[in-house]
């Protein structure tokens, strides 16, 4: 089966990788980045400034998460308290959650400090 497709590109057209950055329609309408999302066959990645459908994705991969479906039924999808990482175990892509203990602001970034083991590093043109 042939079908079109459209791809939707919000402020910026590619990454610093120069990957694409594009939502992809069906000629039906239907957002394709969605659907995969709210099954749980995707998660989000969040490029500022580009937040188009930034609401409906998260809504989406909350729900996902909470059924725990597709890749949210993996141990490695489980979210993880900022202050259980420690230099063996904080590489890679992870959910992590925590409280914010201190800002620490520099001219090209800020530092929201976790834990003494974690910090997360915020640029400047994207607060």
């Amino acid at each position: 089966m042939n079908t079109r497709g459209r791809l939707e590109f919000d402020q910026q057209k590619r990454d610093k990788y120069q990957r694409y950055l594009a939502h992809l329609f069906t000629e039906q309408g239907e957002h394709i980045n969605l659907q995969l999302v709210r099954r749980g066959y995707a998660s989000i990645s969040i490029y500022p400034p580009n937040l188009i459908y930034l609401t409906e994705l998260l809504k989406a991969e909350q729900a996902a998460a909470a059924e725990r479906l597709g890749i949210w039924s993996y141990a490695e999808y489980a979210v993880k308290h900022g202050s259980d990482l420690n230099k063996k175990n904080r590489q890679g892509w992870q959910r992590i959650v925590g409280r914010v203990l201190r800002i620490k602001r520099t001219m090209k970034s800020s530092y929201l400090k976790i834990s003494d083991n974690f910090a997360i590093r915020i640029k400047q043109a994207h607060l």
